[in-house]
């Protein structure tokens, strides 16, 4: 007779219990999940994964559960005896681990056991397991600290699930002193690695905890640093908490709730880390390790003194877009929404620091800071001054930027024709800025010039295939033209779905998607849906929510 592996696992765990409750409290549930059946594949790294992170914990004093290729009903079942075993310490230390296939539908994470047969997301319920319920039973057991690490943010291959969002959601963290960490950031996919033993994100983890003398905050920052350094900026880990003091996991005593002072980064660890935290649009946070960086080494930071300010700017602002094409992190800010008290506050205060600690270009950065304000004429002003010096300091890409931005504080008053001119100087001098292209397509959208707007959007997305915003503008102007009557629309429906294929987040490419399905006599439910999740993203835009009750209103 064979025996299932839920009642080994319960067998095995009980029998130790009662030992295991007499010793230091730090339990671990390790679980990796990699033979899969054909219509899903193997995963080469999880086995691995899970094996080397029992070894490691193990050398930290941790008690370990390991789980391997695990069905629904063993990880569930070792989810609730790993609880009853932290139930019984109070106080206690818990770590769980998971490596496999993950999914997310409606905002919520599934993990995937490997006999899962999920035809569709009405399979995931009672075929997968729900990584909320996971943390919130463990949450339940008064533990001094839960860490709760995914390394599922894989690609998970069934065809339905193409239409779902790409990697992990966000989850809540409904109990005191835990920290959740993911593989990547939400909506992002990890690498697997191929060839190497572990998957990338695990690697750099195992390495982080072997070091026993980091505090936990420590290794997970390390982490970050060290996968955006290996991926070069293609995956970086998303870190969430509310744990108030230090642990140091290799030591007997390991928790403490006193806030102590944390062994610094690196120059450049910090620099990584606000660049990353700047992509994941954490803006306050990426202005604090800017800073921190600036203040451990002036000379090594010194190229970084104006990202300081532009963090700022973009906390204030709202930054809707992070464009690599200028050096790495030059916002483009959504300057039509009314600043409050609080964040005019924060850009007063980039202005002071750029008079008090930028030598070179300070009219350039004094011109985005009143462009922030909505200031827009001082703003034309400073950049104009920019340009008689920044062709000799900046070289070309320096002018190119002056023109743009200038551009765009023209387009904002509406003298487009003036805005058209600075997009075209800044083409001429750096004719690969797929920035340049975009914005001045949008401009010939506004000006209702549709081919010469495709013509440039769709430069702008072959010098940058994976541009969601360009390929969103791109739509806009499509639609204009289906609106028109010049074709069928179809185009303009890509453009919003491939927007949204390569950024889930983009809440302007579902409202204009739903505004397009509203046309067709069969399209309402389909743009209810889509307006309704970009209420979801953007809650606060009332567009949206008009639009939704004007659909509605018309239904009845």
């Amino acid at each position: 007779m064979r025996i299932k592996p839920c009642i080994v696992l319960a067998f095995m765990v009980l029998a130790t219990l009662e030992s295991w409750a007499q010793e230091d409290s730090k339990y671990a549930l390790v679980i990796g999940n990699a033979t899969y059946g054909e219509s899903i594949g193997r995963l080469g790294n999880p086995i691995n994964d899970a094996n080397d992170m029992k070894a490691v914990l193990s050398d930290l004093g941790f008690k370990v559960i390991l789980l391997t290729d695990s069905d629904r009903r063993a990880m569930m079942d070792g989810v609730e005896l790993f609880a009853n075993l932290v139930r019984t310490s109070p106080g206690a230390v818990s770590f769980i681990f998971y490596a496999g296939h993950g999914i997310q539908y409606q905002g919520e994470n599934f993990l995937i056991p490997v006999s899962a047969d999920i035809k569709g997301p009405k399979d995931l319920s009672y075929a997968a397991v729900n990584a909320q319920w996971v943390m919130d039973t463990i949450g339940e057991c008064d533990g001094s600290l839960n860490i709760f690490v995914l390394d599922a943010c894989r690609n998970y291959p069934g065809n339905w699930s193409r239409g779902s969002e790409r990697g992990l959601a966000v989850m809540s963290i409904n109990c005191p002193q835990s920290i959740v960490m993911y593989a990547t950031g939400t909506n992002k996919e990890a690498s697997d690695n191929p060839g190497g033993r572990n998957g990338l994100f695990t690697s750099e983890l195992l390495k982080n905890l072997s070091l026993r003398d980091l505090d936990i905050d420590q290794v997970f920052k390390r982490t970050m640093a060290g996968v955006g350094n290996a991926s070069n900026g293609e995956q970086i880990p998303y870190m969430y908490t509310n744990f108030t003091g230090t642990a140091l996991l290799g030591e007997k005593d390991i928790v403490s709730t006193d806030v102590q002072q944390e062994p610094p980064l690196s120059e450049g660890e910090y620099v990584t880390m606000a660049k990353e935290l700047a992509v994941q649009r954490q803006f306050s946070l990426a202005a604090e390790n800017f800073k921190k960086a600036i203040h451990l080494d002036v000379w090594y930071s010194w190229e970084y003194f104006p990202y300081y300010g532009m963090a700022l700017l973009a906390d204030a602002c709202g930054a809707s877009e992070i464009d690599p094409d200028f050096n790495g992190f030059w916002p483009n800010f959504n300057y039509h929404s009314e600043l409050d008290v609080s964040d005019k506050k924060k850009v007063m205060e980039a202005i002071e620091y750029f008079t008090d600690n930028i030598v070179g270009r300070n009219d350039f950065y004094k011109g985005l800071a009143n462009m922030a304000l909505g200031a827009y004429s001082s703003a034309i002003t400073f950049f104009t001054e920019d340009m008689k010096t920044c062709i000799v300091s900046s070289g070309s890409r320096g002018f190119s930027q002056s023109h743009c931005l200038r551009g765009l504080c023209y387009k904002a008053i509406n003298i487009l024709d003036e805005a058209i001119y600075d997009y075209s100087v800044a083409i001429n001098f750096s004719p690969d800025s797929y920035f340049a292209y975009k914005i001045r397509g949008e401009a010939y959208t506004e000006k209702g010039q549709i081919d010469l707007a495709i013509a440039d959007l769709t430069q702008a997305i072959q010098l940058k295939p994976d541009y969601a915003q360009a390929y969103f503008s791109r739509g806009v102007a499509n639609f204009k033209r289906y609106m028109a009557s010049a074709d069928n629309g179809a185009n303009a429906l890509n453009d919003f779905t491939t927007a949204i294929s390569i950024d889930p987040e983009c809440d302007e490419a579902y409202y204009a998607r739903g505004i397009q399905h509203s046309s067709y006599s069969d399209g309402y439910d389909l743009a209810v849906a889509d307006i309704q999740k970009a209420i979801q993203l953007n809650p606060e835009n009332g567009k949206y929510k008009d639009a939704l009750h004007n659909l509605e209103s018309r239904k009845k």
